[in-house]
């Protein structure tokens, strides 16, 4: 056999959109530090002065601004912020500290966008690969055909991996072998279970490993 399992369309495709998700944002949270809080900030500074002449005027007392609702100071200050020409909701107090949260998040959000997408162009240069003999892994691993002792399919039906077990320096490790990832790996599955089948004539099912296994 000679079988090349290359990256799929749909992985990379559901990568492209993680690395959207997380890049917008990534900038969504750095519009709010460098423009949106400060914005608000402002405002607030506009209704904080809003409020003191309530009170500078006896329209309210301090006590009815510390209340939690107070709808009456809602709707005057949505009646004074329309005829200013400003945004009606309440602000609220963004403070520096506010502000280099949200970039911090932005910032960080933006490089674990950007080692997605280094992830995904990584992965599109590796190929799994198998011949006669030989299972070549995409992590660099050669596994003849002959050493593999059994087969975990566990994660097959719901995420398309299974794992191939095999002896190595006393210990059983195992390789991966993702079609959902790598299409074709379902053929260098099917040709182990074949080969592992035909060791155990007795069971016409191949044997199968239940117990954990290191990488």
């Amino acid at each position: 056999m000679n079988v090349e399992a290359k990256i799929t369309k749909e992985w990379k495709k559901r990568m492209f959109l993680m690395f959207a998700f997380f890049f917008a944002f990534g900038l969504w949270f750095l519009y709010d530090g460098y423009v949106g809080y400060p914005k608000e900030a402002k405002r607030f500074e506009i209704y904080d002065k809003f409020r003191e002449s309530l009170v500078a005027e006896g329209k309210m007392t301090r006590e009815m601004l510390a209340a939690a609702q107070n709808a009456s100071l809602e709707d005057a200050w949505r009646t004074y912020a329309l005829s200013q020409g400003i945004e009606r909701t309440i602000p609220s107090d963004r403070t520096d500290a506010d502000f280099l949260q949200q970039k911090k998040i932005g910032l960080g959000t933006i490089i674990a966008s950007f080692f997605i997408l280094g992830w995904v162009f990584w992965s599109s240069s590796k190929v799994l690969r198998a011949n006669d003999s030989t299972i070549f892994t995409i992590d660099g691993k050669e596994v003849s055909f002959d050493s593999i002792t059994a087969v975990d399919r566990k994660k097959w039906d719901k995420k398309g991996i299974a794992y191939i077990l095999y002896p190595k320096e006393g210990k059983t490790v195992r390789a991966t072998l993702d079609d959902y990832k790598y299409g074709g790996a379902e053929e260098i599955l099917l040709e182990v279970e074949r080969r592992l089948a035909a060791k155990n004539p007795v069971s016409s099912e191949p044997k199968s490993a239940s117990p954990a296994a290191s990488e």
